[in-house]
């Protein structure tokens, strides 16, 4: 899969090569999930809220004029929701005030020497409708009536699962995301109960935007004819 997209970007690459447009052109490379690839012993995706799935690609190349320094390796947690103002401040747009990301480019010009967040929200799921899983095959599977959401931080991540029960996992002793830290006997750990509560003001804070926005939400699979 990997090299598959890396077969792509090269063909971009080069036709832009041909063009004349690398000179001025930033290339910016992601994606809006990972698959499962053996972990926990499943393929393809699922609506869950796990490393494998939301630790994706964010790669920005600038081109040769750009005054960055490179060489560097930052140790950070960065999020999607940065595109948006980033590709504005490289296009010299004002960011509105509403937008909940940060400028990468600012952060690592200016040294990054403070993080940008302490940690980071997702969420997934709310389909009471019709909608099939986009799985192959086509199967009606991970699918979930509940609203999935989940928050990470630098050694902790705590997901919300409304349909199933909690999870929570250490990822610097557990990784692989096996070990369930809620309903063990041992207490559950503080960082994982400060992430429950930050998951809770991100979620008003995400309402209340969407409020003040006039933002109508979309039918998240209640019409027949999402299909």
């Amino acid at each position: 899969m990997i090299a598959y997209v890396n077969d792509q970007m090269q063909r971009i690459y080069d036709a832009m090569s041909l063009r004349g447009m690398l000179d001025n052109t930033w290339i910016i490379v992601a994606s809006d999930h990972g698959d499962f690839l053996g972990e926990k012993g499943l393929f393809s995706k699922t609506e869950s809220l796990y490393e494998c799935l939301l630790h994706v690609p964010l790669i920005i190349a600038p081109p040769p004029h750009a005054e960055l320094k490179v060489g560097k390796q930052i140790e950070g947690l960065v999020d999607l929701i940065d595109l948006f103002p980033t590709i504005l401040g490289i296009a010299g747009v004002d960011v509105p005030e509403y937008a909940q990301g940060e400028d990468l480019i600012s952060w690592v010009g200016d040294g990054a020497v403070d993080p940008l967040r302490e940690c980071l929200f997702s969420q997934v799921g709310n389909y009471h409708g019709h909608l099939g899983q986009s799985n192959y095959g086509g199967t009606k599977v991970g699918r979930h009536p509940g609203l999935v959401q989940a928050a990470r931080s630098g050694s902790y991540s705590y997901i919300r699962y409304p349909d199933y029960g909690d999870e929570a996992y250490d990822l610097t002793q557990n990784p692989l995301e096996l070990n369930n830290l809620i309903g063990v006997d041992a207490a559950e750990p503080e960082p994982i109960r400060q992430l429950r509560s930050r998951l809770g003001g991100w979620e008003q804070e995400c309402l209340d935007l969407r409020a003040r926005l006039g933002v109508v939400p979309g039918y998240r699979g209640f019409d027949e004819v999402w299909e």
